[in-house]
């Protein structure tokens, strides 16, 4: 019998999609969220750490227009995944996050 949970692999299978679609973009997106590291995770040698969370910002910046919606959708997701809450100050602290994934959405021609 598996013991992994459900949702784990949903969650696999959806981030072996999303990258499977675009690997530039999967890349570029976990690199980025390594980089400014939202949670705190980033130990150095880690970098597939937001992987998780880089398959499920992905899909939705092809719905974001301006970088208050990545921000948006960067605190939903962070939320998810996440016991802390990214709201108040620390919403805010998304934000140079939020535009470099609006600049990378538009780099990597998505609609």
């Amino acid at each position: 019998m598996n013991a992994e949970p459900d949702w784990l692999t949903f969650e696999a299978r959806n981030r072996a999609a999303v990258q499977r679609n675009n690997p530039e973009l999967f890349a570029a997106v976990s690199a980025a969220m390594f980089k400014h590291d939202p949670a705190g995770i980033n130990f150095g040698t880690n970098a597939d750490e937001y992987e998780c969370e880089a398959a499920t910002v992905i899909p939705r910046l092809a719905g974001c227009q301006s970088s208050d919606e990545v921000l948006d959708v960067l605190a939903e997701e962070l939320n998810r995944w996440f016991t802390q809450k990214w709201e108040g100050e620390r919403r805010g602290a998304l934000r140079p996050l939020a535009d470099e994934l609006l600049a990378l959405k538009a780099a990597h021609g998505v609609k």
